[in-house]
C-alpha cells in the first residue's frame, strides 16, 4: 500500500472553497459529509480513512463550488466509489490494492456521479 501519498486530513476552510468532499454511508444506512483539504485524493488512505475522518459529520452539505475530487464509501455493500478532476499520482490505478476486499468504483472526474450515490438529497454543489 502507498501510505506515502497519503494526504493529511483536516477540514476545508470553507464551503466557498475548493475541497475533496468524502461521503459515507454508515452501517445504520445514514449518510454523512466531509469537506476536507483538497489536495490528493483522500482514497489513498483505504479503509482507515473511516476511522480517520477529522471532526462531525455533516448531515447536509451545500458546497459553493464543486470539489477537486470525491470518496463515496458505502460500509454495508462494501463499496467504494472514486472521482478527481486531475488524477495525476495514479490514485485510480492504485484502488484496488490500497481497498482490498472492496467493490472499486473508478469514476474518472464525474462528479455527477458521487451525487447520484447520494441520491441527490443532500448534496448540492
Amino acid at each position: 500500500m502507498r501510505t506515502d501519498k497519503a494526504p493529511t486530513l483536516k477540514l476545508a476552510r470553507g464551503r466557498n472553497h475548493l475541497c475533496h468532499l468524502v461521503s459515507v454511508v454508515d452501517a445504520t444506512g445514514q449518510l454523512r459529509f466531509w469537506p476536507l483539504w483538497w489536495n490528493l485524493s483522500q482514497a489513498w488512505h483505504g479503509p482507515a480513512l473511516l476511522d480517520k475522518l477529522p471532526g462531525p459529520a455533516i448531515r447536509r452539505i451545500r458546497l459553493g463550488k464543486t470539489p477537486e475530487g470525491g470518496v463515496h464509501i458505502d460500509v454495508s455493500r462494501k463499496t467504494v466509489g472514486a472521482w478527481q478532476t486531475n488524477d495525476r499520482l495514479g490514485v485510480f490505478a492504485e484502488l484496488p490494492e490500497l481497498w482490498p476486499g472492496w467493490r472499486i468504483e473508478c469514476w474518472d472526474d464525474r462528479f455527477e456521479e458521487h451525487l447520484r450515490q447520494c441520491d441527490g438529497r443532500t448534496a448540492r454543489f
